[in-house]
């Protein structure tokens, strides 16, 4: 679909009931309500929130109830019903956490794996977003009382694989999973106890699965969705049943263009690329049977060295700015591919992968490390989802704000680079944001030194970017404790970030210029 008729955004003031706001210049206010958290009257250490997530009572039993929930809140907000709309299982959110934890504890991810790859999809559904081999990103009973809502008013069934990046993280999971303990792949798959048939072995038509079949299965979605469209190879994003895309910022302005224009969906997202190049790397290093659904280890590996190509030829973009990675891809008016030259936090994800790995790509993730450290991401706790010069950016914008795992992702590509110092000055910037006994799913990204939590429910009308008109929350209150912060939170603190270094580990010119900026 061709982009629709447009003029560059502007901002505007809205006079409320809780004061001023601004919007852009394609959205009518509907309306605002207050809903503020309260903070806790006892700080809880986050490996006490990851096990009340768990469902379990010890550290040694991570994973023995599959995947934790993605959000649990505070005893002071459970009447709150604004931050509980994530108290269920996310995979892409627990495939974040496993991440993060694999190697101090990898029982948790072993069992997130398990747990999703007996929900993994047979067969195209529509109405579950599914499709054979794909891992759904958010599980809930049919009764469950946000499931009827979601039911109602966008048709969704149950569970849903509407996450594009939740199959490709997956398949990195996975991989360390078989990697570590290639035994565990000949196992057969149970389902867990919150499905209908719980303790039974999973089965495709008769034949019991095992977590091998899972991953062959789910890169075999992963190759049909690479060859999916015209041209290069690419992981494209669509719009869902609502308004929203089918990735981690998955609002409905998350993906536009530098003056603001929304981009038609599908989109293919800059992180989404060099996860899906990471995985195919991982998986052509298994020990797999080939079948029909996965191809060899040679032709996944020319599949990723096409897919890096891409990247580098579509993503990178070079203006008054500097030099980046556009936050996406997308068809313009004139059906081109084109970036989306917008600066977000997801061309930080590239550090963190070895789609940029190589002296010859050196440039490249030099300049991303400027970018991500310059003063228009930085914050006191963390890194902004949006540049604050962006056309959309709001400090309470849902996407624009600082997630801890995002930035926490950055941090760990930093320190994959050698930048240990620059690691742990973002990381120590992302404890900060618990100084209020939270784990919160993100906050403020203004560029002061206050913590901040959005205070309200801000809704909106809009063109969405597939032409139809529709109603959508902007600016929400955060989730008191995310699943993905405590699990950032516990790699930080696992990694004492205030380590000595040692005369050898001398920081480059460039490392002392941006710690002297950032310190």
């Amino acid at each position: 679909m061709a982009a629709q008729a447009f003029n560059t955004i502007n901002r505007y003031n809205v006079e409320t009931a809780l004061g001023v706001i601004q919007l852009a210049s394609d959205e009518t206010f509907v309306s605002i309500r207050e809903s503020r958290l309260v903070p806790p009257a006892r700080k809880l250490r986050p490996m006490d929130v990851l096990l009340q997530m768990s469902g379990v009572a010890a550290p040694s039993q991570l994973g023995e109830q599959g995947a934790p929930v993605a959000s649990i809140a505070n005893p002071e907000n459970l009447g709150n019903d604004d931050v509980r709309r994530y108290e269920a299982r996310f995979g892409r959110d627990a495939l974040y956490a496993a991440e993060f934890l694999s190697d101090k504890w990898p029982q948790l991810e072993l069992g997130i794996v398990r747990y999703f790859a007996a929900y993994q999809a047979m067969d195209f559904d529509e109405r579950k977003q599914s499709a054979p081999g794909k891992i759904p990103n958010h599980v809930r009973r049919p009764d469950d009382i946000i499931a009827r809502q979601l039911t109602a008013e966008t048709g969704r069934r149950w569970p849903w694989f509407g996450g594009t990046d939740t199959t490709v993280q997956f398949l990195l999971a996975a991989s360390r999973v078989l990697k570590a303990n290639p035994e565990v792949g000949h196992e057969y798959l149970r389902y867990p106890s919150d499905h209908e048939n719980a303790g039974k072995y999973v089965t495709w038509s008769t034949s019991p699965r095992t977590l091998r079949d899972a991953v062959i299965a789910a890169a075999g979605w992963l190759i049909r969705e690479l060859g999916s469209r015209p041209g290069p190879p690419l992981l494209w994003v669509p719009m869902n049943r609502k308004d929203s895309f089918t990735v981690w910022t998955d609002s409905p302005n998350s993906f536009h263009w530098r003056k603001g224009q929304l981009a038609p969906p599908p989109v293919a997202p800059v992180q989404l690329q060099a996860q899906a190049y990471d995985a195919l790397i991982a998986v052509a290093e298994l020990p797999l049977n080939r079948s029909d659904a996965i191809e060899t280890p040679n032709d996944l590996l020319d599949l990723a060295a096409q897919l890096r190509r891409s990247i580098l030829h579509l993503f990178l973009v070079n203006d008054d700015r500097g030099e980046f990675f556009a936050n996406g891809v997308a068809l313009d008016s004139k059906g081109r591919l084109s970036p989306l030259d917008v600066r977000t936090v997801n061309m930080g994800f590239l550090l963190d992968s070895t789609v940029l790995d190589g002296n010859e790509y050196l440039p490249h993730r030099l300049a991303v490390v400027e970018q991500i450290l310059s003063p228009s991401m930085i914050s006191a706790f963390g890194i902004v989802g949006r540049a604050r010069d962006e056309v959309r950016f709001e400090k309470f914008d849902y996407h624009s704000q600082i997630y801890a795992f995002a930035a926490h992702k950055v941090a760990n590509g930093l320190r994959k680079e050698g930048h240990a110092r620059l690691a742990d000055v973002i990381d120590r910037r992302i404890l900060a944001q618990t100084r209020d006994g939270f784990y919160p799913e993100n906050v403020g990204a203004d560029d002061g030194s206050r913590l901040e939590y959005c205070p309200h429910i801000l809704t909106v009308s809009r063109i969405a970017a597939d032409g139809r008109h529709t109603v959508s929350v902007k600016e929400r209150t955060p989730a008191p404790y995310a699943l993905w912060t405590v699990a950032a939170i516990l790699d930080i603190e696992s990694r004492s970030t205030d380590r000595d270094l040692d005369s050898s580990d001398a920081p480059s010119a460039m490392e002392q210029r941006l710690l002297s900026r950032l310190v």
